[in-house]
């Protein structure tokens, strides 16, 4: 993941999967949400090739659930995943396609990993996953939106923990609902 156009194999092995599900916290602000939301890749299309991604991604996906109560990076990701589709109307009328495409790559990132979640963890510790937040410390400065300075909204850090799973279902709703899948 990164720049270049993946198929989806050897996500396992992958460096940028890898440091998101690595303890250490990458808050919204940081520098690495481009960078892995900047990939181009073939979307798995039939139900053999998405068991092969969740295959693969398996020993990725056990890290990060156990490494995401501390690091917060699962809580980030669904941030910006909000910030940018509270602003996806807006990117589509502009012909925005990188916002689009970036958005795109955040929700297929949070698909796996929810479905992951969903699956294998009692619903307390699926709660801990949408709540955790990266330690303050981490950012080292006041964070800026992952999108840029002034990109994507005043409230991408004042997302309520608390909150984040519902405004999480209520974005996919609206995404559903109101935009074409052209």
């Amino acid at each position: 993941m990164g720049n270049a156009t993946s198929h989806l194999r050897g996500v396992g092995a992958n460096e940028t999967l890898l440091r998101l599900v690595s303890p250490e916290p990458l808050p919204p602000g940081h520098p690495f949400w481009n960078g892995l939301l900047s990939f181009r890749v073939k979307t798995p299309k039939t139900r053999a090739e998405w068991r092969h991604l969740e295959e693969d991604a398996e020993d990725l996906l056990k890290r990060f659930a156990a490494n995401n109560p501390k690091s917060g990076n699962f809580g980030s990701l669904v941030d910006i995943f909000l910030s940018r589709s509270a602003e996806l109307q807006s990117s589509l009328e502009s012909d925005s396609s990188l916002f689009v495409w970036q958005t795109f790559n955040a929700l297929l990132v949070l698909r796996v990993a929810t479905k992951f979640f969903v699956e294998r963890l009692k619903e307390e510790e699926l709660y801990r996953q949408f709540c955790a937040v990266a330690p303050a410390s981490a950012a080292g400065k006041p964070a800026e939106n992952a999108a840029g300075a002034g990109e994507g909204g005043p409230d991408l850090l004042s997302v309520d923990p608390g909150q984040r799973f519902d405004r999480f279902v209520d974005s996919l709703i609206g995404i559903v609902a109101d935009f074409p899948t052209s």
